[in-house]
């Protein structure tokens, strides 16, 4: 049984959404604001404010890697963001 649950998760989630994680740099002193912003993308399913190099961890999800991408250009192009780069597809 704790296989078979493992398998799903590789699969996908049962909606068929595909999950990763992703991390974004915003402009100094712009958190608040470029949080709000991405906060707000169809796509962001969870956001956490880190410290390092880059300003946010992201859980994103999309029908497929390209819509995925998409939605990681599409933070990549906010005027608050500096750099995105997805990290990997969640299991």
């Amino acid at each position: 049984m704790h296989s078979l649950a493992f398998n799903a998760r590789l699969q996908g989630s049962r909606d068929g959404m595909i999950k990763g994680i992703a991390m974004a740099k915003v402009e100094p002193d712009q958190q608040e604001i470029a949080y709000r912003s991405i906060k707000e993308k169809e796509g962001v399913l969870d956001l956490y404010p880190v410290s390092g190099e880059y300003d946010f961890i992201m859980i994103v999800g999309a029908e497929d890697f390209a819509r995925m991408n998409g939605l990681i250009n599409e933070i990549q192009e906010g005027h608050r963001t500096i750099k995105a780069r997805f990290i990997g597809r969640l299991r």
